[in-house]
């Protein structure tokens, strides 16, 4: 959050959620003022509740008592969201906690881990043929309810000797019982998201997490194993007094929203003499920063080496699948799980030596908040997986745009010119490797995307200057409607073998009038908007959503406007 911003202004990006600590954990003197941003006192968390004192215990363990230079604070412009703040300047290029700042790959909650570890998880996949995200959930929420759920004997790590609940039981407690991403929303929250791709596949993801939900119970119910410890425990997902399902969306929401790439904690546990690095070295450098992907350097073995894209980030969960639950095996990671996002935020992530480390890029001076970077992502993502948008988002994009014609039958002899020209469209879809498909006797053309123009500086800097930070990749088109999207449309137009492809204004106004219907869609019921008054941050994330997709929308109408002007 920039200073000054408010929650609701474009500053508000960095409000991604509640974080470890949030307001739904104090219990006790509520009107104790938030620190000084200025002390400098290594862990600042203030002991007036429950969260307060699980976060203390979380950076004792993680750090012990060495001055690492930052501390949790609650933010100046919410004081419910905790942040984390330098109690002194820090250089660039250091290490954000100091020399000790790392977080050991052991104190990392896996996934992988628990579900080969945890009964729960075990069992469901065993008896019930759950996914490995799905299991995961299921143990999370599990292990968040209750520390006494399973002892040393039933359910122990070989490495440490501890079962999970007692090994992560700090970073557990501070978690916030409320998740951020909009499956867990109420139902008035999620009418904010009425006619965007976000809602629909909001509603298709409850859809099937309800339906895999209810087959679990019913399989372990039906389970005729009653003497092993993982069928007498009825599925204990309630967390704080709330409902057994809603507690596996909140399980759902917090991994996703705070989960880092597996690379990082795979880099850190590879050994030093198979990586050929020395301590000082990381196995893995993720560099970002500017709308761009990721600069990696990685040293371990090739056959290991990260791409770019699994090394930033859920990029498995962006569009979902509208017939499988979206999800991931990303690691959660204490600490650094609470650094919020900020677009194009200069920052390098580091793993190696048995430790997960993250790097400054700009000096940071004392007092400032320290932010984080999860990549060049637009609203859609951003929305749909942490639960926040940003206000003018560069990286925005509206996607799922499909286009189509009607073909001829296939036994309609007067009609072989028309047959013909069906044929020669589907040559050349495929020449150009654009997806299409068949579908209750039209030809569907797509998804594409509209994407808008990040930031081109024409220079890049080299001393940290975050304003000449050079774009690479992105939208290679002038505009927002890609050569793609325009090459299929006059496919659509061909009208002869012989002629080819051409752009009509048939063509021009059949996706203006889909842009149309889109940007429709996107005007909120003022009713909406009144019941949802009480979640002011929530709505007003929706807001720049919308008015990012909007934005687009009409710059695609505008560019059509002067096509057909120039068919015209």
């Amino acid at each position: 959050m920039e200073s000054g911003s408010s929650p609701t202004t474009s500053g508000g990006a960095s409000q991604k959620r509640k974080r470890e600590g949030s307001a739904d954990h104090q219990t006790d003197d509520e009107d104790t003022p938030a620190p000084n941003c200025c002390d400098t006192t290594l862990l600042e968390v203030e002991a007036r509740s429950n969260s307060g004192r699980h976060m203390t215990e979380l950076m004792t363990r993680l750090f012990g008592n060495h001055d690492v230079g930052v501390a949790i604070r609650p933010s100046p412009f919410d004081p419910n969201n905790y942040g984390v703040y330098a109690t002194r300047p820090l250089a660039a290029g250091e290490l954000i906690g100091g020399s000790q700042g790392g977080i050991a790959a052991s104190a990392v909650l896996d996934p992988v881990d628990i579900i080969g570890t945890h009964p729960l998880a075990k069992r469901a996949i065993e008896i019930a043929n759950v996914s490995p995200s799905f299991a995961f959930w299921l143990a999370l929420a599990s292990m968040a309810k209750s520390a006494e759920a399973y002892t040393d004997e039933k359910c122990t790590d070989t490495d440490t000797g501890m079962s999970p609940v007692r090994r992560y039981k700090e970073y557990l407690a501070s978690l916030p019982r409320e998740s951020p991403e909009p499956c867990s929303w109420s139902e008035d929250e999620r009418r904010l998201l009425k006619g965007t791709l976000v809602g629909k596949q909001v509603d298709n993801q409850l859809r099937l997490l309800r339906a895999e939900y209810d087959r679990v119970v019913s399989v372990f119910c039906q389970c005729e194993d009653t003497s092993d410890i993982s069928t007498q425990l009825d599925i204990p997902f309630d967390i704080d007094g709330r409902g057994k399902y809603p507690s596996l969306l909140w399980a759902r929401g917090m991994h996703l929203s705070r989960s880092f790439p597996r690379s990082l904690v795979d880099a850190a546990r590879l050994e030093l003499k198979e990586s050929g690095t020395t301590s000082q070295d990381p196995v893995l450098r993720v560099q970002l920063g500017g709308f761009r992907a990721p600069r990696i350097e990685y040293t371990g073995p090739k056959d290991e080496s990260p791409s770019p894209a699994a090394a930033c980030g859920n990029t498995d969960i962006v569009v979902p699948d509208p017939n499988e639950i979206a999800g991931t095996l990303g690691i959660m990671t204490p600490f650094w799980g609470m650094l919020d996002h900020e677009a194009g935020h200069p920052i390098v992530w580091e793993a190696g030596d048995g430790y997960i480390r993250f790097r400054c890029v700009d000096a940071i001076e004392e007092g400032q908040e320290i932010k984080n970077n999860y990549g060049p992502k637009g609203n859609q993502e951003l929305l749909f997986t942490y639960g926040f948008a940003i206000e003018g988002n560069p990286m925005d994009s509206v996607d799922g745009i499909m286009i189509g014609c009607r073909i001829p039958p296939a036994d309609a002899t007067d009609e072989e010119d028309r047959i013909l020209v069906h044929k020669g469209r589907l040559e050349l879809l495929r020449e150009h490797d654009i997806q299409h498909k068949i579908e209750n006797g039209a030809l569907l053309i797509g998804p594409f995307s509209l994407h808008g123009a990040p930031p081109n500086p024409s220079s890049q800097s080299t001393n940290g200057d975050r304003k000449g930070r050079e774009y690479e990749g992105g939208n290679n088109s002038t505009g927002v409607l890609s050569p793609e999207l325009l090459f299929a449309l006059s496919v659509i137009g061909m009208e002869t073998l012989e002629e080819g492809p051409g752009l009509s204004l048939d063509e021009i106004e059949m996706l203006k009038g889909e842009l149309g219907r889109r940007i429709d869609a996107l005007d909120t019921d003022e009713s909406y908007v009144e019941m949802s008054k009480q979640y002011a941050v929530r709505s007003s994330f929706c807001s720049a959503y919308k008015r990012g997709q909007r934005s687009l929308l009409q710059k695609a109408l505008a560019e059509l406007d002067a096509l057909e002007e120039g068919e015209a």
